[in-house]
């Protein structure tokens, strides 16, 4: 059938269906554009939270290295003799025994 034979009807369903493929498409592209959107907000919001949960370590350690600082300083200092009696006192059974053994040689 030559173009030219077409009746206008057969015009009309040609281009509605090419509109009907061309809506189709426009609705791909908008459901497309909404999830693209969507997803881009949630990584932002990811990355928002990725970035805090850096400071607050980075804070953590820094805190940590002062502790350990602290605490070397405070083992310096608490440095205190402490006699043979107390010793024995916390003794455990195992080194009792390993103390025992060693005395007898």
């Amino acid at each position: 059938m030559c173009i030219r034979d077409r009746t206008i009807s057969d015009h009309q369903k040609v281009l509605d269906s090419k509109l009907k493929k061309v809506i189709e498409k426009t609705a791909c592209i908008k459901e497309f554009k909404r999830i693209s959107e969507s997803s881009t907000h949630k990584l932002q919001i990811l990355i928002k939270h990725i970035n805090r949960d850096k400071e607050k370590i980075e804070t953590m350690k820094e805190e940590m290295l002062a502790l350990e600082e602290e605490c070397e300083k405070l083992h310096d200092i608490i440095r205190i003799p402490v006699s043979y009696t107390h010793l024995r006192a916390h003794e455990t059974g195992r080194n009792l025994v390993c103390r025992l053994l060693l005395e007898k040689k």
